[in-house]
């Protein structure tokens, strides 16, 4: 849930950089992105320690946590950053070596989606072939089982913290580079729910994940144009989502309840 305020701090950090550092074109760009994800994994990895070493509830400090970076980012630009002569809150031009080239001229189709792929197989080999995501796969799906196979759960969460916050702020920036000249984010993006609505389409696995986000973007880009040709409103895609929610969740519960019903006939049999 603190993946906006990671994605919104790292948009704040490649506006800094963007405009203050002056690089050549192919190196400002790696070296904003590589600040932006250091700054989201720092920040992701907050609600992580708070639980690991005081117990508190992670969904409830990273809620908490969203809005104390968002204004802290507002304060930051308007503070330092602003451009005064704007008739609304931006910052000042980014340089023009600080920016993600287009794929096609014309479009908004440009380097960042090479990245998102990339993102996207380097997590899947991470989660699938190594030791370290056999650790997160086993302490997401049973914590107890994995506490007593040795493996140190309170690390796993708090470097997966880091690896989420890391990709938030890698896309905040991203985003700023490839999409903008400048920072107006006068509002928070509010991704962490979509984040939530595809890591269930997808079934926690990241190499569905492009295929789950293009898919609900699809639905809202179709609902928004419907709503616009004819009296059916874009709300319905919220129902659509909540739809789909519902039939994933509950075929995840009803494998979950057959395997405790086998799981109680072993048992009951070997009686």
């Amino acid at each position: 849930m603190i993946a906006d305020a990671c994605l919104y701090t790292g948009g704040v950090v490649t506006a800094a950089l963007a405009i203050e550092t002056a690089l050549p074109a192919g190196v400002h760009p790696v070296v904003i992105m590589l600040a932006a994800a250091a700054v989201g994994g720092i920040i992701g990895s907050i609600p992580a320690l708070l639980k690991v070493y005081f117990h508190t509830n992670e969904l409830v400090t990273s809620l908490m946590f969203n809005y104390v970076f968002y204004y802290l980012g507002i304060y930051t630009i308007t503070k330092f950053f602003a451009d005064r002569e704007a008739g609304a809150f931006a910052s000042r031009r980014y340089q023009a070596t600080a920016s993600l080239g287009k794929l096609l001229e014309g479009t908004n189709f440009h380097v960042g989606y090479l990245i998102a792929i990339a993102v996207v197989i380097a997590l899947y080999i991470l989660l699938f072939k190594t030791k370290f995501g056999y650790e997160i796969r086993i302490s997401g799906s049973n914590p107890e089982f994995a506490k007593y196979s040795g493996i140190n759960t309170s690390k796993v969460i708090i470097l997966t913290q880091v690896i989420a916050g890391a990709v938030a702020g890698l896309g905040g920036s991203v985003e700023q580079m490839a999409m903008y000249q400048r920072f107006n984010w006068q509002d928070s993006p509010s991704y962490a729910w979509d984040g939530v609505i595809i890591a269930i389409l997808s079934g926690n696995n990241p190499k569905m994940v492009p295929f789950a986000a293009f898919f609900l973007a699809y639905i809202r880009v179709g609902a928004d144009l419907m709503s616009r040709r004819s009296d059916v409103q874009n709300e319905l895609v919220s129902i659509i989502q909540a739809v789909l929610i519902l039939f994933v969740t509950a075929e995840r519960f009803m494998a979950g309840w057959k395997q405790r019903q086998e799981a109680k006939k072993a048992l009951g049999g070997e009686a």
